[in-house]
């Protein structure tokens, strides 16, 4: 879920396993989210990830880059 804290930011909470199809549902939760709520500032929360490698570390980062792209700073907290 995309969920809007204060106006212009969004927090992503991230948890369990990222697979390839839970980082491309990620990344399109993200982008609907900035859109929806004109976010300027992403947060997204990897507290409840189980275990990140390399392959979810590639998927965040994916995430983060896409956040750019439409003009919102992205941190992982």
């Amino acid at each position: 879920p995309v969920l809007p804290l204060l106006e212009g930011l969004i927090v992503v909470p991230v948890s369990g396993q990222l697979d390839p199809q839970r980082v491309d549902r990620l990344l399109d939760d993200l982008l609907a989210g900035i859109n929806a709520y004109g976010a300027d500032h992403v947060l997204l929360d990897i507290t409840g990830l189980l275990d990140v490698d390399d392959r979810v570390a590639l998927g965040l980062l994916q995430a983060i880059q896409g956040a750019r792209m439409l003009g919102s700073d992205c941190a992982l907290v």
